[in-house]
């Protein structure tokens, strides 16, 4: 291999390096980083949630309805003395797991104007805080009653109208505020908390539709993360700035050469590459007094010259970056090309 060559090589030999070291660095950072988390392989499993609400309207003392209390909402406001719901929420999953959960019924009273604008959005609690825990099942629930004074938000809303002189309508949504947490083995898979609607109870003059849920809902139990192997990870950190050191390198080493060459340099690459096997590199300088110089304008004529006395081309650069000299030598005749800026 002569110099010319091995100079080539050295360089894309650099780069070739730092590319499979960064590549390398990565993929180790990626495999400690990863083990490093606990994971427990339990995303497949998936879980159901069912939420079901009733409820009884109990009526004032009356003359015109048989019965003390009524499930159709289509009766006059005025008679309501209290609501009672009835909720029921279960969670069941084919692992048998450690479930953890607290949760409180809240209703949130909504005052608008009759264009719609809020007013008010204010929160009283139905049904106060309570916390349990279930151990070793595929099952949890929560269920109770609360009764609702209708009364006392049909008050509110007549003081907020009177008070402010604006007719208004409201809606007092109810709901579960719940925390849940599901562990298998000690560890967190579900961590969460939401808002189960459990309906809506309109505070207004007249009859009042009473919406209330009835839902269901599939999903997956997931991995909560977190780190299990501190030193894994503290060595898929170092691997990972390892990773950008490297390709760091191998960026800067093409910026550079690219920044660094000038026309000279991409005339004579082409040419050291194109015709490698014709060319002779050397360092000695000649003296070029002591020949008769033929200047030839272009390097497929020094071509011909070579074709025609079957000798090699001399390369020599001359200054870096600015002249170089491709040559034949016939006796006293210099056939030469010359490479400038």
């Amino acid at each position: 291999m002569d110099k010319k060559e091995n100079r080539t090589f050295k360089y894309y030999f650099k780069i070739l390096l730092f590319l499979s070291l960064s590549i390398l660095f990565l993929g180790l950072a990626l495999v400690f980083v990863f083990k490093s988390f606990s994971v427990d392989g339990m995303s497949s499993k998936t879980y159901k949630e069912t939420l079901h609400t009733d409820y009884k309207i109990y009526l004032k003392d009356n003359e015109f309805y048989d019965e003390d209390f009524a499930t159709d909402s289509a009766v006059p406001t005025s008679s309501i003395d209290y609501i009672n719901f009835d909720y029921n929420y279960i969670f069941s999953s084919g692992q048998f797991l450690d479930f953890d959960y607290k949760y409180a019924v809240v209703g949130t009273l909504n005052i608008r104007d009759m264009d719609g604008n809020e007013l008010l959005n204010k929160e009283y609690v139905l049904d106060d805080v309570k916390q349990a825990r279930d151990i070793n099942t595929n099952t949890f629930g929560i269920s109770g009653d609360f009764d609702l004074d209708y009364d006392f938000y049909a008050n509110i809303l007549d003081d907020f109208s009177s008070n402010y002189a604006v007719n208004v309508v409201g809606n007092l949504e109810i709901s579960m505020q719940l925390e849940n947490s599901v562990n298998d083995d000690n560890q967190a898979i579900i961590k969460d908390k939401s808002i189960k609607k459990l309906g809506v109870v309109p505070i207004t003059h007249g009859v009042a539709k009473i919406s209330v849920a009835d839902d269901e809902n599939i999903g997956n139990l997931y991995n909560e993360r977190s780190i299990n192997n501190h030193t894994m990870f503290v060595l898929g950190v170092v691997f990972g700035l390892l990773f950008v050191v490297a390709i760091g390198v191998a960026i800067g080493l093409l910026i550079n050469k690219n920044k660094k060459l000038t026309k000279h340099d991409r005339i004579v690459e082409k040419l050291l590459i194109s015709y490698d096997r014709l060319i002779v590199e050397t360092r000695s300088l000649l003296n070029f007094n002591e020949f008769h110089i033929i200047k030839l304008d272009e390097f497929k004529e020094l071509l011909d010259v070579r074709d025609n006395l079957n000798l090699p081309i001399t390369y020599s650069l001359i200054k870096e970056h600015e002249i170089s000299y491709f040559y034949i030598r016939k006796d006293n005749d210099l056939y030469l090309y010359s490479v400038n800026n």
